[in-house]
């Protein structure tokens, strides 16, 4: 999210007396998995869902959206950032999702875990930890990138949760870089079908992802922040397939609840197989 004045006068204050957060600078620990249930029967469609709740402060309510909104409800892949791991594990048992998350930072302003999770309705096969380039010029706090490989019938999913630093925090380099980062890991995954979400932080960077392969049905449906930005997209990655599969597929933004976040939830649905393999007898 891009943050608010009083955020980063904490984290002014922060660097400049010495309440440094703790980075989790591991490659892989800490980390939380939750197995919620089994593998359910391969939809013919996948519905991704990316919420940036801030600070998981108002879990309560975020569930509530997300199990009772139709477009948002029944998730196959919900990304969920600005999480701790006991905030993810309570959205997985409410929604009966398997989960995977880790924190990035210990953040100053909240004195709690803050990173990134990846819940799915199917089994998580692994996972692994992105950490991402340049730390924050105030505190150096820490971005990272969560990624899982999921099972879902005969293929293979791999998805990656992404939360970018903010304007304040590093300039459009620095965040460029973040963002090539996490799609250079993408396209180096053995998968049926690659999806990237999450919280860009940047109302342009939708089209960086689309030049190197990535269609974005969630682009142009609306801002996705209070601030009427369009900050938080899902992208979708076919290895041999033209972007145009899945450029115009079904997406919206649920607007309009300011208390839960300051960040909407995103949506989309696309399908499993591309329609050239559906329409030769796939699901």
């Amino acid at each position: 999210m891009i943050r608010s004045l009083p955020v980063v006068l904490v984290a002014v204050a922060c660097a400049l007396f010495g309440c440094a957060p703790l980075n989790y600078t591991h490659p892989v620990e800490p980390y939380s998995v939750l197995c919620c249930r089994d593998a359910p029967a391969a939809p013919e469609s996948l519905r991704i869902v990316t919420f940036n709740i801030r600070f998981a402060r108002q879990v309560g309510r975020a569930i509530a959206t997300l199990r009772d909104t139709p477009e948002l409800a029944g998730a196959d892949i919900l990304l969920l950032q600005e999480m701790d791991g006991p905030s993810t594990a309570r959205v997985a048992r409410a929604l009966d999702m398997n989960s995977v998350y880790y924190p990035a930072v210990r953040h100053p302003s909240s004195g709690r875990d803050f990173g990134n999770a990846i819940l799915s309705r199917h089994p998580l096969l692994r996972h692994r930890k992105l950490i991402l380039p340049h730390g924050g010029r105030f505190g150096r706090t820490q971005r990272i990138a969560v990624s899982a490989m999921i099972r879902i019938g005969d293929r293979t999913v791999a998805v990656t949760c992404a939360h970018l630093a903010t304007p304040i925090e590093n300039g459009p380099r620095q965040r460029r870089a973040q963002l090539d980062a996490i799609a250079s890991a993408g396209e180096r995954f053995a998968a049926d079908l690659v999806i990237v979400g999450g919280d860009m932080n940047d109302p342009g960077f939708a089209r960086p992802m689309i030049e190197r392969g990535y269609a974005c049905p969630t682009r142009g449906r609306g801002a996705t922040s209070v601030n009427g930005l369009v900050l938080d997209h899902v992208f979708v990655r076919r290895p041999g397939v033209p972007p145009e599969v899945d450029r115009d597929d079904p997406a919206g933004v649920i607007a309009g609840d300011k208390v839960t976040s300051d960040h909407y939830p995103v949506w989309t649905r696309i399908p499993l197989d591309p329609p050239s393999r559906s329409s030769e007898g796939g699901l």
